[in-house]
């Protein structure tokens, strides 16, 4: 997998949507599906939040947000949601368990934690930091992230921009 650096002028606004993901946990909240569509040369962010109950909802709102992404020409796109994970898996293991049409929130070794992905032209880095519970609080683990444009493969809730500016869509 490809280690590529997470480009520099995304630092801050990583940073920054990391500690607000970290105090809306700490303060017991849950933490709805966003998005954040970033045009990097204009120094704009335009966030989004929608809500989804069901797969189909889901792909719903990814639709809509691919068809803004396009409209305001981002060149990156940040996603954001609760999910499940599990303890220690491969991505062999998820899509065994989702092609079977189980559940990953039913598996014994499921854990809480926060889908993030970062798509720029370049790569897409992804991250499942566990939140652990002690009494009321809620606590944000580790970011790891996992880089490379071969995650692309990995799942649905990506593939939100536009063709890369001087290249031509075959």
């Amino acid at each position: 997998m490809n280690e590529r650096p997470m480009p520099d002028d995304l630092a801050p606004t990583v940073n920054r949507l990391i500690e607000a993901i970290a105090t809306r946990l700490d303060e017991g909240k849950e933490l709805p599906p966003s998005w954040f569509l970033i045009h990097r040369e204009l120094r704009t962010v335009l966030p989004l939040v929608i809500p989804f109950n069901s797969a189909q909802e889901k792909y719903a709102a990814a639709d809509k947000v691919r068809a803004m992404a396009y409209k305001m020409q981002c060149d990156c796109v940040i996603f954001v949601c609760e999910g499940w994970g599990l303890a220690h898996a491969s991505p062999e293991r998820y899509e065994q368990i989702l092609a079977s049409g189980g559940q990953i929130r039913d598996q014994p070794d499921a854990v809480d934690v926060i889908l993030l992905n970062i798509e720029t032209h370049d790569s897409l880095w992804m991250a499942q930091p566990k939140v652990t519970v002690r009494g009321k609080r809620r606590l944000l683990g580790p970011i790891e992230y996992m880089a490379g444009p071969e995650l692309h493969a990995l799942g649905a809730m990506q593939h939100y921009l536009p063709p890369k500016p001087g290249t031509t869509v075959q």
